[in-house]
């Protein structure tokens, strides 16, 4: 209605004195109020001439982040195509929800949420039932228990990430592997030989003897200092002997060295500028 009004009557529309006259003509000729197309026709110029412009305010609709108060009785949700799954989820569903989460998911067995909605299942949606010594379950219909994805979408809402992994593995794993990296050593460096790192690694090779091959002799120790601001090579030693202070020393010892006569000895040619 508003496109056909707005191509039918775009001077008058554009005319503060005629437009409430063709207002009046469009909200009889399409049996609305004169209001109704007032209100159209602010939307379809504030929001860009569009006919998109029309379309409801659906990002206003349902009530996001706010939870519904339900009953046990009448069911919400979209209607099921070919079965009658699931239940409302109330408080007390909720509370359930939370207790085997924290009986059996955040423990050191690292059980799997699988495992974890099954529990759910045994000790409230069930009847135990003994044959002789053994105790099974016979678990409810389907109409009266909550399903897989109605308890996944409630653990996603009490999930802690960093808390879950602390109990289900260990702080000092979570503190090593896991934690937030929220600096980094870069961020205390004024610029270029402002700070340094040392450190040693063992070659993943075996060194062999020059007189006998057949003689292992060990696994070089691989010392490397880099300039923490710019991040570039600027001392390296190699020996066998263990990760120790002697071998940071080499190393160090070849960070102030003349690396014009330290490449010469290996027979690589470079100047003072490189």
């Amino acid at each position: 209605m508003v496109s056909i009004g707005w191509d039918l009557y775009k001077k008058e529309l554009l005319n503060k004195k005629q437009r409430n006259a063709i207002f009046e003509v469009l909200a009889q000729n399409n049996n609305i109020s004169k209001l109704k197309v007032k209100r159209s026709f602010t939307r379809f110029w504030q929001r860009g001439l569009n006919k998109n412009a029309l379309l409801p305010d659906y990002i206003r609709s349902g009530a996001k982040g706010k939870e519904r108060q339900l009953s046990a009785t009448a069911k919400v949700g979209r209607p099921r195509s070919y079965s009658s799954k699931g239940i409302n989820i109330t408080e007390d569903i909720k509370q359930q929800f939370s207790h085997v989460i924290k009986k059996y998911y955040r423990k050191k067995e690292q059980l799997t949420l699988t495992d974890t909605y099954e529990h759910l299942l045994r000790e409230f949606y069930s009847d135990k039932i003994y044959e002789g010594e053994v105790l099974k379950y016979k678990i409810w219909d389907d109409s009266r228990i909550p399903t897989y994805h109605q308890f996944y979408y409630w653990f996603k809402k009490f999930e802690e990430p960093q808390l879950d992994f602390r109990l289900r593995n260990s702080s000092k794993e979570y503190e090593l592997k896991h934690r937030p990296i929220l600096s980094h050593s870069a961020f205390e460096t004024d610029g270029p030989g402002t700070r340094f790192q040392v450190d040693a690694t063992i070659a993943d090779i075996y060194l062999v003897s020059s007189f006998d091959r057949n003689l292992i002799i060990g696994r070089p120790i691989v010392y490397g200092v880099v300039d923490v601001y710019s991040r570039l090579l600027v001392g390296i030693y190699v020996g066998l002997e263990g990760p120790s202070w002697i071998g940071a020393m080499m190393a160090l010892d070849n960070m102030v060295a003349s690396k014009v006569g330290f490449c010469k000895e290996y027979g690589i040619e470079i100047n003072q500028n490189q």
